[in-house]
């Protein structure tokens, strides 16, 4: 059982991520980059994960991610026992500084890979080196 005021902070995360999901959606209308399939996704990874500016980037997301506990904070890893992978697309380079995480693909279809899919996608991040970015992401 929840306490109330874990269920208001709940409630309170879960709508401000609608509102944010909708922005991004009439965002993503006006785009110009393409979405990936799962096997793009991993391929453009393969193609870039050993350069310095993606491992640069990466290690700098992945401390921000754990900073905010992005990965435990709705509880996404409790819904299934799978190991989840899934690759961030991230794009919309309009801004100097920021960009959005435009869509994540995963190789399950779970209430879990769903659950990360929608902590991150629609996320404002710091601009990365290049874009599209497509930054790998495995939940245990």
């Amino acid at each position: 059982m929840t306490k109330p005021m874990e269920s208001d902070s709940i409630t309170m995360i879960l709508k401000f991520k609608t509102i944010i999901t909708i922005g991004m959606l009439l965002v993503s209308s006006y785009s110009l980059g393409s979405e990936f399939t799962y096997n793009e996704a991993e391929q453009h990874w393969r193609e870039n994960k050993e350069t310095s500016v993606y491992q640069a980037y990466a290690t700098k997301f992945m401390k921000y991610s754990k900073a905010h506990r992005l990965d435990s904070n709705l509880g996404c890893s409790k819904l299934g026992s799978e190991i989840v992978r899934q690759y961030l697309i991230i794009n919309h380079g309009n801004s100097k500084k920021y960009a959005f995480v435009k869509d994540v693909v995963s190789n399950f279809d779970t209430p879990k890979s769903r659950c990360f899919i929608d902590s991150y996608n629609g996320m404002q991040v710091q601009k990365p080196p290049y874009l599209p970015f497509v930054l790998q992401m495995e939940f245990k």
